[in-house]
């Protein structure tokens, strides 16, 4: 679907004279990460709007996206794949956070930010076949993904200790979905090299 609209997009423009037939391609791209954004957000939105969960899924998201910036993880083979994990993801942590008690907050945070320490000293950035990352890029990524894991798990062991358990787990899942991210990755890198025989 945010194929299609992105090649006719580009296309109009095209006809109407705004960008050379030369670089329609590179417009398509463009508009399909553009749109694929905007529908991103446009579904977080709603789903924290109609569960009351706006600051919430505002932290979860932030930590998530930082971490999953430097990273990686698990690419979805479209957009609207992409779309359709965000929005489960997204309604899984909302859930969590509506019917879990606060009590158990604690013990789930500490295996969150284990597990994702654990996931990015072993794995991070993890890189895709369609964007590769050169040795001097590889090497900074990885610092800025240790970074953010050290410093969010200071931040939520200062939030647990400050009492504020609610921010605290939504910045511990926050980590656990990007470190979840790149474990799914691994594997199915794993896989593909079993089925290809490499």
């Amino acid at each position: 679907m945010i194929a299609r609209l992105s090649k006719r997009i580009a296309s109009f423009f095209v006809r109407n004279e705004v960008i050379k037939s030369e670089d329609e391609e590179v417009y398509e791209y463009g508009l399909q990460l553009l749109l694929s954004t905007v529908f991103n957000g446009v579904i977080a939105l709603t789903l924290a709007i109609i569960s009351g969960t706006v600051l919430q899924c505002v932290c979860y998201l932030a930590v998530f996206v930082l971490l999953r910036k430097s990273a990686g993880g698990y690419h979805a083979k479209t957009h609207f794949g992409c779309c359709c994990i965000l929005a489960v993801v997204l309604s899984l942590f909302i859930m969590f956070i509506k019917f879990v008690p606060n009590e158990a907050y604690g013990i789930v945070a500490t295996i969150a930010v284990a597990f994702s320490v654990v996931i990015i000293l072993m794995f991070a950035p993890l890189e895709h076949e369609n964007k590769p990352i050169i040795d001097r890029d590889k090497n900074r990524l990885r610092k800025i993904s240790v970074i953010y894991a050290v410093l969010f798990t200071l931040l939520v062991f200062v939030l647990l200790i400050a009492k504020l358990k609610m921010i605290m787990i939504c910045v511990a899942l926050g980590m656990f979905t990007a470190s979840g991210s790149v474990l799914v990755a691994v594997i199915e890198k794993k896989i593909t090299s079993i089925h290809l025989g490499t």
